[in-house]
């Protein structure tokens, strides 16, 4: 394993350390004083993640739904690390179950974050030829 797959396996691990310990601890920065701080970064990253699930995943599907060809259809990408937001937003929040859920449903959904650019990029062998 090179350097920089250690380095972005360590950054993954650590965000989704926090996510998981705010299943078990109620902590939160400043005590969940600044619940509107973090509400409104959940709710922006969780627009940006659901935005980002949509052009990945449902804005073809609908396009040949509606009868469009794949010739005509444009792949767009979506806002990367935006919807990480979530992540800070969780951290600010008050403690909150549904919160929790939401913040690792939104991450699973994200294909625009550190999780899904750490799997495109291990699979890729472009990038394992360069790196051997």
């Amino acid at each position: 394993m090179n350097t920089s797959r250690a380095v972005w396996l360590v950054e993954a691990g650590a965000i989704l350390a926090v996510v998981i310990c705010s299943f078990a601890t109620p902590w939160r920065l400043f005590g969940g004083a600044y619940s509107a701080i973090g509400y409104g970064l959940m709710i922006f990253g969780g627009l940006v993640s659901l935005w980002n699930f949509y052009l990945s995943w449902l804005r073809y599907p609908f396009h040949r739904l509606g009868g469009g060809r794949r010739e005509n259809f444009q792949w767009v990408s979506g806002a990367p690390i935006i919807g990480m937001l979530t992540v800070p937003g969780l951290v600010l929040a008050p403690p909150s179950l549904s919160l929790s859920i939401a913040c690792v449903l939104l991450l699973a959904a994200d294909t625009g974050n550190i999780f899904w650019f750490i799997y495109a990029v291990w699979n890729d062998e472009g990038f394992k030829r360069a790196s051997e």
